[in-house]
């Protein structure tokens, strides 16, 4: 916002009242200044008779103060002050100016009074100390039996996110040890807790496995069932290839529910992934994910391209069934382990993945029997206060594992 000359060159003609309502100004605004700052604006204020370059409305208070500043500073030249501002805002605003006799009945008035609640309105609504976490919540749902007429009760589980956050708890504090000063301001709880959630998802039985009557098709070309298999049996796997079984035996006693393809009846953990055309799915992928990630397992759908023993099959129907967890009753399942070959097997005709973490439970043992009393009561005690860590690093599979067969 320009201005008649003659306010230029009444602050030019007294450079030190100038600087001293300037300074004062500056620092009223929490601006830091120096003398190069000082030096320049100076002469945008006089020489080219400018201020801040803002329009007339955002100069209200800063003119305000500098009216009160000359007063104070340089009551001879108050009223030609006065008089050169005249020509830029009107006799009658200037005449409002005048009406503050002091500064200090300026710091005090309504006007500055009114700025100041909106600086601490601000710093109120404020947000602080924020922290965002999520915990998995579970329930057990009924539904209608596909097969029969009576209740299965199906466990799900969903993701509570929250966001804690404190909105003004120093400004509070300020507030409340200054009295009643500024006691029309609105203060927000301090504390806030919001949460969100996904939606109702079915539980995953932490570990891909299939029923124990599942038929395995071995490299001789013969099929038995997955409790039949011993170490070092010859497993055929993708390609044609074949895969080595292990010593490990694997057996999750507390799978939810199963599913099957087409015509085969539900023999599959929800995360138990089969390979198509477009790589490795699951009804529950991101269980997959969790025991080994470098997978990519991706949502199985109706329309989907399988690949089975025969070749090709294209997926019509993902029938499911669910166990009565309401009566305490699980499926069983089982997986194999391989010790050389690829990670796949054909599983009732289907190439399924071989998806068992990396730390097995046989090598676990070994370790464990060779440790002391003490040495074991120290490791027990370690998994147990860290149990997040550690599922982080050897998968939730492995822990969980751990925990039924050997924590005991």
């Amino acid at each position: 916002m320009t201005y008649d000359t003659s306010v230029g060159q009444f602050f030019e003609e007294n450079p030190a009242l100038w600087t001293d309502i300037w300074n004062r100004y500056m620092t009223w605004i929490g601006a830091a200044t120096d003398q190069a700052f000082l030096d320049s604006f100076f002469q945008e204020t006089t020489e080219k008779n400018f201020i801040m370059g803002m329009e007339m409305q955002g100069l209200t208070e800063c003119i305000r103060l500098c009216f009160a500043l000359v007063r104070l500073r340089d009551a001879s030249r108050f009223e030609s002050y006065c008089k050169a501002w005249e020509a830029v805002i009107g006799e009658e605003n200037v005449r409002a100016y005048k009406a503050e006799n002091t500064l200090s009945e300026y710091a005090h008035s309504a006007v500055l009074k009114d700025e100041i609640m909106g600086y601490v309105q601000n710093a109120v609504n404020a947000v602080t100390n924020q922290n965002n976490w999520e915990k998995q919540e579970k329930r057990d749902r009924g539904v209608a039996a596909a097969t029969r007429g009576d209740i299965l009760v199906v466990h799900e589980v969903r993701m509570a996110y929250h966001h804690e956050y404190d909105q003004g708890e120093v400004v509070k504090q300020w507030l409340t040890a200054v009295g009643d000063e500024f006691s029309g301001l609105k203060v927000p709880d301090c504390h806030v807790h919001e949460i969100t959630y996904s939606a109702w998802t079915d539980a995953p039985s932490k570990g891909g496995c299939v029923t124990g009557d599942t038929l395995i098709s071995l490299a001789d070309g013969t099929a038995v069932p997955i409790t039949q298999i011993q170490e070092g049996t010859q497993v055929l796997s993708a390609g044609n290839t074949v895969s080595v079984t292990s010593e490990e035996r694997i057996v999750n006693r507390r799978i939810s529910c199963l599913y099957g393809i087409n015509d085969r009846e539900p023999f599959l953990s929800f995360e138990h992934a089969v390979l198509t055309e477009e790589g490795w799915k699951s009804l529950d992928p991101q269980t997959t994910n969790s025991i080994n990630d470098f997978y990519h397992a991706t949502q199985l759908q109706v329309g989907d391209v399988v690949i089975t023993l025969q070749g090709k099959e294209v997926v019509e129907n993902i029938p499911r069934v669910y166990a009565d967890l309401g009566k305490g009753e699980y499926f069983v399942g089982y997986d194999l382990h391989f010790r050389q070959g690829d990670s796949s097997y054909f599983a009732n005709g289907l190439l399924v993945l071989l998806n068992y973490p990396q730390i097995t439970l046989a090598r676990v043992r070994r370790a464990w029997d060779a440790m002391t009393p003490e040495q074991q009561h120290r490791c027990r005690e370690m998994i147990r206060a860290n149990e997040d860590l550690f599922c982080d690093i050897f998968g939730s599979l492995s822990i969980e594992q751990l925990k039924e067969e050997i924590l005991k």
